[in-house]
Protein backbone atom coordinates (compact mmCIF):
# COMPACT_ATOMS: atom_id res chain seq x y z
CA UNK A 1 0.00 0.00 0.00
CA UNK A 2 3.04 2.49 0.33
CA UNK A 3 3.99 2.45 -2.91
CA UNK A 4 0.37 3.03 -4.22
CA UNK A 5 -0.22 5.54 -1.91
CA UNK A 6 3.15 7.08 -3.04
CA UNK A 7 2.16 7.22 -6.88
CA UNK A 8 -1.23 8.45 -5.79
CA UNK A 9 0.91 11.48 -4.05
CA UNK A 10 3.00 12.23 -7.12
CA UNK A 11 0.39 11.97 -9.30
CA UNK A 12 -1.84 14.15 -7.42
CA UNK A 13 0.96 16.83 -6.73
CA UNK A 14 1.36 16.94 -10.70
CA UNK A 15 -2.68 17.11 -11.55
CA UNK A 16 -2.37 20.15 -8.89
CA UNK A 17 0.62 21.73 -10.49
CA UNK A 18 -0.73 21.54 -14.04
CA UNK A 19 -4.24 23.28 -12.79
CA UNK A 20 -2.41 25.94 -11.00
CA UNK A 21 -0.75 26.94 -14.81
CA UNK A 22 -4.67 26.53 -16.15
CA UNK A 23 -5.46 29.17 -13.84
CA UNK A 24 -7.31 27.19 -11.64
CA UNK A 25 -8.64 28.82 -8.71
CA UNK A 26 -9.10 28.30 -5.94
CA UNK A 27 -7.98 25.34 -5.83
CA UNK A 28 -8.31 23.03 -2.78
CA UNK A 29 -5.62 20.54 -1.99
CA UNK A 30 -5.63 17.34 0.18
CA UNK A 31 -3.45 14.71 1.00
CA UNK A 32 -4.46 11.75 -0.69
CA UNK A 33 -5.15 8.36 1.15
CA UNK A 34 -5.60 5.02 -0.28
CA UNK A 35 -7.24 2.31 0.99
CA UNK A 36 -8.78 0.02 -1.45
CA UNK A 37 -11.78 -2.38 -0.57
CA UNK A 38 -10.70 -5.50 -2.59
CA UNK A 39 -8.23 -6.10 -5.12
CA UNK A 40 -9.41 -4.87 -8.87
CA UNK A 41 -9.86 -1.50 -11.00
CA UNK A 42 -10.29 1.41 -9.25
CA UNK A 43 -9.97 5.17 -10.83
CA UNK A 44 -8.21 8.40 -9.04
CA UNK A 45 -10.76 11.32 -9.74
CA UNK A 46 -9.47 14.98 -9.04
CA UNK A 47 -12.01 17.49 -9.09
CA UNK A 48 -12.01 21.43 -8.68
CA UNK A 49 -13.56 24.95 -9.00
CA UNK A 50 -11.99 27.63 -11.06
CA UNK A 51 -12.29 31.21 -10.62
CA UNK A 52 -14.79 31.56 -13.65
CA UNK A 53 -17.60 29.44 -11.91
CA UNK A 54 -16.29 26.50 -14.30
CA UNK A 55 -16.11 23.33 -12.65
CA UNK A 56 -12.87 20.67 -13.53
CA UNK A 57 -12.21 17.01 -13.25
CA UNK A 58 -9.36 14.71 -14.31
CA UNK A 59 -9.07 10.92 -13.90
CA UNK A 60 -6.43 8.04 -13.56
CA UNK A 61 -7.31 4.38 -13.63
CA UNK A 62 -5.42 1.72 -11.53
CA UNK A 63 -5.35 -1.31 -10.70
CA UNK A 64 -4.72 -3.05 -7.27
CA UNK A 65 -3.49 -6.47 -7.45
CA UNK A 66 -2.94 -9.23 -5.07
CA UNK A 67 -0.51 -11.60 -5.20
CA UNK A 68 -0.54 -14.39 -3.17
CA UNK A 69 -3.92 -13.87 -1.42
CA UNK A 70 -6.01 -16.86 -1.51
CA UNK A 71 -9.41 -16.49 -2.15
CA UNK A 72 -11.21 -18.63 0.41
CA UNK A 73 -12.37 -17.39 3.47
CA UNK A 74 -10.24 -16.89 6.37
CA UNK A 75 -10.35 -16.46 10.03
CA UNK A 76 -8.69 -13.43 11.71
CA UNK A 77 -8.55 -12.40 15.38
CA UNK A 78 -10.15 -8.85 15.85
CA UNK A 79 -10.48 -7.66 19.53
CA UNK A 80 -10.11 -10.34 21.48
CA UNK A 81 -12.22 -12.32 19.22
CA UNK A 82 -12.59 -14.48 15.96
CA UNK A 83 -13.76 -13.44 12.64
CA UNK A 84 -14.31 -15.45 9.30
CA UNK A 85 -14.11 -13.17 6.31
CA UNK A 86 -14.50 -13.74 2.36
CA UNK A 87 -10.83 -13.40 1.56
CA UNK A 88 -7.62 -13.92 2.56
CA UNK A 89 -7.08 -9.80 1.64
CA UNK A 90 -9.90 -8.73 4.34
CA UNK A 91 -8.41 -10.70 6.49
CA UNK A 92 -5.25 -8.96 6.68
CA UNK A 93 -7.18 -6.19 7.44
CA UNK A 94 -9.75 -6.54 9.90
CA UNK A 95 -6.86 -6.12 12.58
CA UNK A 96 -6.82 -2.62 11.92
CA UNK A 97 -10.26 -1.62 10.90
CA UNK A 98 -12.11 1.05 13.28
CA UNK A 99 -9.88 0.74 16.68
CA UNK A 100 -10.66 3.99 17.40
CA UNK A 101 -14.64 3.46 17.51
CA UNK A 102 -13.76 -0.54 19.03
CA UNK A 103 -12.30 1.29 21.69
CA UNK A 104 -15.07 4.12 22.32
CA UNK A 105 -17.90 1.43 22.67
CA UNK A 106 -17.27 0.88 26.36
CA UNK A 107 -17.93 4.58 26.76
CA UNK A 108 -21.37 4.51 25.55
CA UNK A 109 -22.74 0.88 25.79
CA UNK A 110 -24.20 -0.76 29.07
CA UNK A 111 -25.01 -4.09 30.93
CA UNK A 112 -28.49 -4.58 29.75
CA UNK A 113 -28.95 -2.44 27.07
CA UNK A 114 -30.14 -3.02 23.70
CA UNK A 115 -27.97 -2.12 20.80
CA UNK A 116 -29.37 -2.21 17.01
CA UNK A 117 -25.96 -2.71 14.71
CA UNK A 118 -27.54 -1.13 11.56
CA UNK A 119 -24.75 -2.07 8.91
CA UNK A 120 -23.53 -5.06 11.09
CA UNK A 121 -20.95 -6.49 7.90
CA UNK A 122 -19.49 -9.64 9.32
CA UNK A 123 -20.14 -8.94 13.04
CA UNK A 124 -17.03 -7.32 14.32
CA UNK A 125 -19.00 -4.40 16.48
CA UNK A 126 -21.72 -6.79 16.91
CA UNK A 127 -19.77 -9.79 18.75
CA UNK A 128 -18.13 -6.61 21.17
CA UNK A 129 -21.96 -4.89 21.94
CA UNK A 130 -22.86 -8.55 22.81
CA UNK A 131 -20.34 -8.59 25.62
CA UNK A 132 -20.85 -5.39 26.79
CA UNK A 133 -24.54 -5.65 26.77
CA UNK A 134 -24.53 -9.09 28.92
CA UNK A 135 -26.91 -12.27 29.29
CA UNK A 136 -29.79 -9.14 30.52
CA UNK A 137 -29.36 -7.26 26.75
CA UNK A 138 -30.20 -7.57 22.98
CA UNK A 139 -28.09 -6.73 20.27
CA UNK A 140 -30.02 -6.54 16.61
CA UNK A 141 -28.17 -6.87 13.76
CA UNK A 142 -29.95 -5.21 10.61
CA UNK A 143 -27.52 -6.60 7.32
CA UNK A 144 -29.12 -6.72 3.36
CA UNK A 145 -25.56 -8.01 1.98
CA UNK A 146 -26.41 -12.20 2.30
CA UNK A 147 -22.76 -12.14 1.55
CA UNK A 148 -22.38 -10.34 4.67
CA UNK A 149 -25.10 -12.11 6.32
CA UNK A 150 -23.68 -15.97 5.88
CA UNK A 151 -20.21 -14.91 7.76
CA UNK A 152 -22.71 -12.77 10.34
CA UNK A 153 -24.16 -15.99 11.60
CA UNK A 154 -21.05 -17.78 11.35
CA UNK A 155 -18.99 -15.35 13.33
CA UNK A 156 -21.87 -15.23 16.15
CA UNK A 157 -22.20 -19.01 16.30
CA UNK A 158 -18.07 -19.16 16.32
CA UNK A 159 -18.02 -16.95 19.27
CA UNK A 160 -21.41 -18.27 20.91
CA UNK A 161 -22.95 -15.00 20.99
CA UNK A 162 -26.94 -16.11 21.78
CA UNK A 163 -28.11 -12.66 22.76
CA UNK A 164 -27.33 -11.48 18.99
CA UNK A 165 -30.21 -11.36 16.60
CA UNK A 166 -30.02 -11.14 12.92
CA UNK A 167 -32.75 -9.27 10.32
CA UNK A 168 -31.21 -9.57 6.51
CA UNK A 169 -33.03 -6.18 5.51
CA UNK A 170 -31.91 -2.63 4.52
CA UNK A 171 -32.47 0.49 6.82
CA UNK A 172 -34.47 2.97 4.65
CA UNK A 173 -37.55 5.70 5.32
CA UNK A 174 -39.68 3.43 3.36
CA UNK A 175 -40.76 -0.14 2.90
CA UNK A 176 -40.03 -0.87 -0.94
CA UNK A 177 -37.89 -3.23 -2.66
CA UNK A 178 -34.13 -1.48 -3.37
CA UNK A 179 -31.46 -2.10 -5.48
CA UNK A 180 -28.18 -3.29 -3.89
CA UNK A 181 -24.59 -3.75 -4.94
CA UNK A 182 -22.25 -6.62 -3.85
CA UNK A 183 -19.18 -7.70 -4.48
CA UNK A 184 -18.86 -11.66 -3.69
CA UNK A 185 -15.21 -12.12 -2.30
CA UNK A 186 -15.26 -8.95 -0.14
CA UNK A 187 -17.71 -7.54 2.36
CA UNK A 188 -17.25 -4.42 2.18
CA UNK A 189 -18.96 -2.92 -1.25
CA UNK A 190 -22.40 -4.09 -0.23
CA UNK A 191 -24.92 -0.39 -0.76
CA UNK A 192 -28.03 0.80 -1.64
CA UNK A 193 -28.86 3.06 -4.01
CA UNK A 194 -29.68 5.95 -1.91
CA UNK A 195 -26.22 5.73 -1.16
CA UNK A 196 -24.42 8.76 -2.83
CA UNK A 197 -21.25 5.85 -3.85
CA UNK A 198 -23.81 3.63 -5.26
CA UNK A 199 -22.89 3.94 -9.13
CA UNK A 200 -18.73 4.42 -8.31
CA UNK A 201 -18.83 1.03 -7.05
CA UNK A 202 -18.95 -2.16 -9.26
CA UNK A 203 -20.68 -5.39 -8.19
CA UNK A 204 -23.20 -7.72 -8.59
CA UNK A 205 -26.59 -6.35 -8.74
CA UNK A 206 -29.69 -7.57 -6.59
CA UNK A 207 -32.88 -6.61 -5.04
CA UNK A 208 -33.24 -6.74 -1.72
CA UNK A 209 -36.20 -5.41 1.11
CA UNK A 210 -35.93 -1.94 2.50
CA UNK A 211 -37.81 -1.09 6.35
CA UNK A 212 -38.11 2.02 7.88
CA UNK A 213 -36.24 1.36 11.14
CA UNK A 214 -39.23 2.74 13.39
CA UNK A 215 -41.47 0.12 12.00
CA UNK A 216 -39.38 -2.78 13.27
CA UNK A 217 -40.30 -1.49 16.69
CA UNK A 218 -44.07 -2.27 16.11
CA UNK A 219 -44.46 -4.99 13.83
CA UNK A 220 -41.91 -7.31 15.77
CA UNK A 221 -42.41 -5.85 19.35
CA UNK A 222 -39.17 -5.35 19.68
CA UNK A 223 -38.22 -2.65 22.68
CA UNK A 224 -36.51 0.30 21.75
CA UNK A 225 -32.52 0.49 21.45
CA UNK A 226 -30.76 2.16 23.53
CA UNK A 227 -27.82 2.81 21.25
CA UNK A 228 -27.93 2.61 17.26
CA UNK A 229 -24.45 1.88 15.41
CA UNK A 230 -25.07 2.40 11.87
CA UNK A 231 -22.07 2.37 8.63
CA UNK A 232 -24.00 1.85 5.48
CA UNK A 233 -21.97 3.58 3.38
CA UNK A 234 -23.88 6.93 2.63
CA UNK A 235 -27.18 6.19 2.98
CA UNK A 236 -27.43 7.68 6.63
CA UNK A 237 -29.95 9.98 5.97
CA UNK A 238 -32.62 8.02 4.91
CA UNK A 239 -32.07 5.08 7.45
CA UNK A 240 -32.18 8.03 10.16
CA UNK A 241 -35.42 9.70 8.76
CA UNK A 242 -37.10 5.83 9.36
CA UNK A 243 -35.90 6.28 12.86
CA UNK A 244 -37.34 9.44 13.18
CA UNK A 245 -40.31 8.63 15.75
CA UNK A 246 -38.11 6.08 17.94
CA UNK A 247 -35.41 9.52 18.06
CA UNK A 248 -38.09 11.91 19.38
CA UNK A 249 -39.08 9.69 22.09
CA UNK A 250 -36.54 7.77 23.29
CA UNK A 251 -32.71 8.55 24.42
CA UNK A 252 -30.88 7.10 21.97
CA UNK A 253 -27.00 7.42 21.51
CA UNK A 254 -25.51 7.05 17.77
CA UNK A 255 -22.52 5.35 16.47
CA UNK A 256 -22.44 7.10 13.40
CA UNK A 257 -19.86 6.51 10.36
CA UNK A 258 -20.89 9.53 8.30
CA UNK A 259 -19.35 9.18 4.38
CA UNK A 260 -18.86 11.96 3.27
CA UNK A 261 -19.98 16.28 3.90
CA UNK A 262 -23.17 15.82 1.74
CA UNK A 263 -24.11 12.50 3.63
CA UNK A 264 -23.03 14.10 6.84
CA UNK A 265 -24.81 17.21 6.20
CA UNK A 266 -28.65 15.60 5.15
CA UNK A 267 -27.86 13.11 8.37
CA UNK A 268 -26.97 16.04 11.18
CA UNK A 269 -30.12 17.85 9.38
CA UNK A 270 -32.41 15.51 10.76
CA UNK A 271 -30.85 15.03 14.37
CA UNK A 272 -29.76 18.89 15.30
CA UNK A 273 -33.87 19.63 16.00
CA UNK A 274 -33.90 16.71 18.23
CA UNK A 275 -30.65 18.39 20.28
CA UNK A 276 -28.18 16.20 19.19
CA UNK A 277 -24.77 17.68 19.97
CA UNK A 278 -21.42 15.25 18.68
CA UNK A 279 -17.74 14.22 18.97
CA UNK A 280 -15.74 12.59 16.55
CA UNK A 281 -14.70 9.66 18.22
CA UNK A 282 -10.67 9.42 17.39
CA UNK A 283 -10.00 13.25 17.97
CA UNK A 284 -13.01 13.23 20.98
CA UNK A 285 -13.75 16.63 19.58
CA UNK A 286 -17.25 17.97 20.33
CA UNK A 287 -19.68 20.12 18.07
CA UNK A 288 -22.92 21.65 19.34
CA UNK A 289 -24.49 21.52 16.31
CA UNK A 290 -24.71 19.90 12.66
CA UNK A 291 -23.18 22.65 10.49
CA UNK A 292 -20.23 23.12 12.84
CA UNK A 293 -19.06 19.39 12.53
CA UNK A 294 -19.41 19.28 8.58
CA UNK A 295 -17.25 22.65 8.54
CA UNK A 296 -14.72 20.88 9.91
CA UNK A 297 -15.01 17.60 8.41
CA UNK A 298 -12.89 15.86 5.67
CA UNK A 299 -14.76 14.68 2.05
CA UNK A 300 -13.58 11.03 3.87
CA UNK A 301 -15.59 9.04 6.46
CA UNK A 302 -15.66 10.12 10.21
CA UNK A 303 -16.38 8.22 13.21
CA UNK A 304 -19.13 10.24 14.87
CA UNK A 305 -20.73 9.63 18.68
CA UNK A 306 -24.10 11.44 18.71
CA UNK A 307 -25.86 11.92 22.52
CA UNK A 308 -28.78 13.93 23.19
CA UNK A 309 -28.03 17.15 24.61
Amino acid sequence: MGRLARNARQWACAETEKARRHNVSPLRVFEPSLFPESPGPYVLIARWSRADGQDGKLERPFYVGATGLGHRPEQARVAGVSLWSPSQWEAQLLPAHERSVLAALSRVVQQGDVVWDIGANLGIFALQFSQLVGPAGRVLCIEANPVCVYFLRANLETNAATNVDILPVAASDTARPVEFTINYDNSNLGLVRASCFFETKLGQRIVVDALPLDSLIDELQLPPPNVVKMDIEGAEAHAIAGLSRTLETQHVSLILELHGRAAARDTLALLDPLGYRYEIIESRKLYATGPALVAEMPEAPVQVLATRA
